[in-house]
């Protein structure tokens, strides 16, 4: 876990003719991106990071840089005007 770096929200996008790619959890390993988590809503993907960081305190610093992104098209969203 280690070699783990930027984790970020991964938002879906169109995928032509063939449907959508779902989003999910993503980070880089060994310089490779992964995605983990089909169908994951930001809020989750979220909480998951911040379970990590919890349970393995020893890479803790690294998941609490996650990446929120923009928030789906289809979720919920606050915005706080003054």
């Amino acid at each position: 876990m280690d070699r783990i770096t930027d984790p970020h929200f991964v938002e879906s996008r169109g995928r032509g003719m063939s449907g959508r790619t779902p989003s999910g959890l993503g980070f880089s390993y060994d310089g490779k991106n992964i995605k983990m988590c089909d169908q994951l809503a930001q809020a989750e993907a979220k909480g998951l990071a911040s379970e990590i960081a919890r349970q393995f305190p020893q890479y803790a610093e690294r998941w609490k840089r996650y990446k929120q992104g923009m928030p789906e098209l289809d979720e919920s969203m606050t915005l706080g005007l003054k």
